[in-house]
């Protein structure tokens, strides 16, 4: 049966409890710093994180990030970074996107597309609906040729592979599993389970470094692959613990 272990703390502490080169995949929906410039009314999304950030603090918060990631992920594992932009920081991730690859040995693998059912109304003269989000999937540098990707083979011709068609766009039924007040900000298991089938083995090892109320874990958990979260709301840990140990019964909680 698979375990989920949450860390209550901030990801950067929680990186170094994770085994060296033993995480397959990381998927996870970081904050966007979509209070870059709404300091005096910021967005509640979070009930602990105020998503408010100087654009250089972002920028060395996801750095750092990688660079713990370079020790935890194997050489073959991806991170599948669910990132966008709003009105108040319309260009904030791709500069932490640039900063990662330009101080890292991480580069981009590939780019998704997520469409959702649903869109949020947008009242603006030159703004669009927008219904997708990217998915950017991002591999060791030094692994480009060959990280994993559960890519089936349709045919061998000469002692080669020939593979079928994955494409790069998903669409899922919900947005998310479930809104509740603790975090308003969440994306559906749907999601993750798909990205899973495409970029983690059998077995393979989870992380989500902003776990959130679970979503990574449980969708992790549902195909029977380990997983560690890290999340530094108490209260979001525990309803991620919850919803995990109701069908796993195997989720802990490691505080600081």
């Amino acid at each position: 049966m698979a375990k989920c272990t949450i860390y209550n703390m901030d990801c950067k502490k929680a990186i170094d409890l994770l085994p060296d080169e033993g995480i397959d995949c990381v998927v996870t929906s970081p904050p966007y710093a979509a209070n870059c410039h709404t300091w005096s009314h910021p967005n509640k999304l979070y009930d602990v994180h105020k998503d408010v950030y100087e654009m250089g603090d972002y920028n060395n918060m996801c750095v750092t990030l990688f660079k713990g990631l370079e020790r935890k992920l194997k050489r073959t594992g991806v991170v599948c970074w669910n990132c966008s932009y709003n009105k108040s920081n319309n260009e904030g991730f791709l500069r932490a996107i640039f900063e990662i690859i330009n101080n890292t040995g991480f580069t981009i693998a590939e780019v998704l597309a997520w469409k959702k059912p649903l869109a949020v109304t947008v009242d603006s003269p030159n703004r669009l609906t927008r219904i997708c989000e990217q998915i950017y999937v991002l591999c060791r540098r030094d692994g480009y040729e060959d990280y994993f990707c559960n890519k089936p083979v349709s045919s061998v011709f000469k002692g080669r592979n020939k593979y079928g068609a994955v494409f790069n766009y998903i669409e899922t039924k919900k947005n998310n599993d479930a809104k509740q007040d603790l975090n308003g900000a969440t994306f559906p298991s749907e999601l993750v389970s798909r990205l899973l089938d495409i970029y983690c083995p059998p077995n393979g090892v989870v992380f989500d470094p902003f776990m959130g109320t679970g979503t990574t874990g449980y969708a992790a958990c549902a195909r029977g692959s380990d997983s560690f979260g890290a999340e530094i709301s108490a209260p979001q840990c525990e309803y991620a613990k919850s919803r995990i140990a109701d069908m796993f019964n195997q989720c802990e909680i490691v505080s600081e």
